[in-house]
């Protein structure tokens, strides 16, 4: 499964919360009934997927990189919590998990 490259934007706020792609595709974004807020910053989450997904994938590789190389008195346990959690958050945006039989990937679908 693949995502639309970014950038991503965001129209609004008005009559309604648009996230754009570089197809010219829309996703309307809502929120709690008449909280424009919420719909709002539920967009430009939206709108930041695929550059926070870019940048996890950097810092993961950037991370594993130095615990393979760094003086096992100089790594934490953060940083195996880091990648465990960035390679959790990248799973979950491209719809696949580790989490199933003997740890093999399978689909969230």
């Amino acid at each position: 499964m693949s995502h639309t490259d970014g950038p991503w934007w965001v129209d609004g706020p008005g009559e309604g919360i648009e996230v754009h792609d570089t197809f010219g595709r829309t996703a309307s974004v809502w929120g709690e009934q008449g909280d424009g807020d919420e719909a709002w910053a539920n967009a430009q989450l939206i709108s930041a997927a695929p550059d926070l997904l870019a940048a996890c994938r950097l810092l993961l590789a950037s991370l594993v990189d130095w615990c393979e190389v760094a003086d096992p008195d100089d790594q934490r346990d953060d940083d195996y919590l880091a990648i465990d959690a960035a390679k959790a958050a990248i799973a979950k945006a491209e719809g696949v998990t580790t989490e199933g039989t003997n740890g093999e990937e399978r689909s969230l679908d």
